[in-house]
């Protein structure tokens, strides 16, 4: 797994993350500071004005809601829910600022923020935000591909427009607690293991059981405001419990190559 670990530098104009992962010359990558205090105020500020939460499992509320709990018919809530959420964003310009931020991470390809006008996905945003409780918030190991056959209707849709097994994705925590690891990623791709027996146990394409703890893996701390970019879609990943007095807050999404080659889709 080849890990970059450096400071943004908004001046700077030989970033292009998105080509490095796809190509493989990166597979983790954490940018230091990309986010300054203002800016994280401003989108936990986003955080507090919302008032439509939506509950995905007791621990972790999600604003929209993630992309699996979308409901295909009748969808009112899920897009009274994303109304709600893309006009707090437009609040002093909070949404176009962050979006040419996320422009400097790719010199070869041009993003394009999903807003449901053309319709690539089911989703409406390309962005959303996360609380973890203290104690009762996590993700168990998971990879994005895996999503592929939990959620057959979405991914199909998605991939008449997409290369869906590209899939990036973004991190910036707003709000952290006390942890020593903020996620866990593992030396271990799609394409040696496909089965997630448990969230303790994975299955190797050759057949032979995993016990998750005795993977090699990568600890990532992120400060707030760091922004992390890795190949969700391929490495196995998780967000373990953890302690402190606040809860964890985050920013993120993914990004898909569009057939068209040219662009990237930022979705969530």
């Amino acid at each position: 797994m080849k890990i970059i670990d450096a400071a943004y530098h908004p001046d700077h104009s030989n970033l292009d993350i998105l080509k490095d992962l796809e190509q493989g010359n990166s597979d983790v990558v954490v940018l230091r500071n990309f986010l300054n205090p203002d800016e994280i105020r401003d989108l936990l500020q986003v955080f507090h004005n919302y008032n439509q939460y939506y509950q995905v499992y007791d621990g972790y509320i999600g604003f929209p809601r993630p992309f699996d709990h979308i409901p295909r018919n009748p969808q009112q809530d899920y897009d009274s829910e994303t109304k709600a959420y893309l006009q707090n964003m437009k609040h002093n310009n909070i949404g176009e600022r962050f979006q040419a931020k996320l422009k400097t991470l790719s010199q070869s390809y041009h993003l394009q923020f999903n807003d449901s006008s053309r319709q690539i996905t089911h989703s409406k945003t390309w962005s959303s935000m996360r609380e973890l409780a203290l104690g009762k918030g996590y993700f168990e190991i998971h990879c994005g591909r895996l999503f592929q056959d939990w959620n057959k209707d979405y991914f199909d849709f998605f991939s008449g427009k997409a290369d869906i097994d590209t899939q990036f994705a973004f991190l910036i925590v707003l709000q952290r607690p006390e942890t020593d690891c903020d996620i866990e990623i593992f030396d271990l791709t799609w394409q040696n293991c496909d089965t997630k027996i448990n969230k303790d146990f994975l299955q190797l394409k050759s057949g032979e059981k995993l016990r998750v703890q005795n993977i090699p893996s990568e600890k990532v701390v992120l400060m707030e405001g760091d922004v992390l970019v890795f190949n969700e879609g391929d490495y196995w990943h998780l967000v373990p419990p953890f302690i402190g007095e606040k809860p964890r807050i985050s920013f993120g999404g993914f990004m898909t190559k569009l057939k068209d080659n040219q662009n990237y889709l930022v979705w969530s």
